[in-house]
């Protein structure tokens, strides 16, 4: 299964209060057949551009359901999930005040997708399989 587009837009990309941040994932099929996206698959990549450091920090408890919030993507179909604030699925970003490349990568490993078709017997659709990355964004963290 191919075809799937990822693509990142931020409309805060300098920002001051961290809850105030927003990040915007769109995802587009450009196969030829239906998809299944499972969200949680997704996970921010920071890179600081200078001095600055970003620290994922996960919240105690058990894990995230990997296919919560999954949803099927027919031929042509976009899907564009936001986010705001620096909650990340099962814990936060804490960035140091600086200047940072922000890319978000999609991985679901053969394993999870079966998982979810264990999970899910009565569905037929695909799970998408795969690893993909955004473009990068430039986005400055100015408290």
């Amino acid at each position: 299964m191919d075809g799937l587009r990822l693509g990142l837009s931020t409309s805060t990309p300098i920002y001051k209060d961290p809850n105030a941040f927003q990040l915007s994932v769109v995802f587009q099929n450009l196969g030829k057949e239906k998809i299944v996206i499972l969200p949680e698959s997704t996970r921010r990549i920071y890179q600081g551009k200078g001095q600055g450091v970003a620290k994922y920090v996960p919240f105690p408890g058990p894990p995230i359901y990997p296919w919560g919030g999954a949803f099927l993507l027919l031929p042509g179909q976009k899907n564009e999930i936001k986010y705001v604030g620096m909650k990340d699925r099962d814990g936060i970003w804490i960035l140091e005040p600086g200047t940072y490349n922000l890319s978000m990568e999609f991985m679901v490993p053969q394993d999870l997708a079966l998982g979810y078709g264990r999970e899910f017997t009565s569905s037929k659709d695909q799970v998408w399989i795969g690893r993909i990355e955004t473009e990068k964004l430039t986005i400055t963290f100015q408290p």
